[in-house]
């Protein structure tokens, strides 16, 4: 067992976990540290999006969930903490490819993320001339994601 009064640091998950035992108690305490990215997570398939978000939300990220593009767009417009956008590509309505061109203009330099099935090269044609900052091919694991987010984030 720990004396009293030592901070104990470790990294689990993603940011850093705190455990710190008070002083003359014998209280653990675990304090999780909120991540400063909030991430507007942009996917029509429900199912996909839920588990993905509340994966996203137990690494500590804030997460933004939209279901289409219009959607997506108004909450860039009125959420000014979002700092990370991660787009799937075929939506309903706006494409992906629409979502990012006018995200650009509401937030230059917001980092994007694009998900999608189509192959790399047919994403490479579908968003020539815009800045991407990275894609990632579904199906995907969740720790490729969050490995994903950290390099973007510069999180190491």
């Amino acid at each position: 067992m720990l004396p009293t009064g030592i901070w104990v640091q470790y990294v689990s998950r993603r940011p850093l976990i705190t455990l710190a035992i008070a002083p003359r108690s014998r209280i653990l305490v675990l304090m999780a540290e909120r991540c400063p990215d909030t991430i507007l997570f942009v996917e029509d398939e429900e199912i996909l999006r839920s588990a993905v978000a509340k994966m996203l939300r137990y690494n500590n990220y804030s997460v933004l969930e939209a279901s289409d593009g219009a959607t997506a767009l108004d909450m860039l417009r009125d959420h000014e903490e979002i700092t990370l956008i991660l787009l799937d590509v075929a939506l309903p309505g706006l494409s992906g490819r629409e979502v990012l061109e006018e995200a650009r203009r509401i937030r230059p330099g917001t980092p994007v993320v694009l998900t999608s099935a189509f192959a790399e090269n047919t994403i490479d044609s579908l968003f020539a001339g815009l800045n991407v900052d990275h894609f990632i091919m579904k199906p995907y694991r969740i720790t490729a994601l969050l490995e994903v987010l950290q390099q973007i984030s510069g999180i190491r």
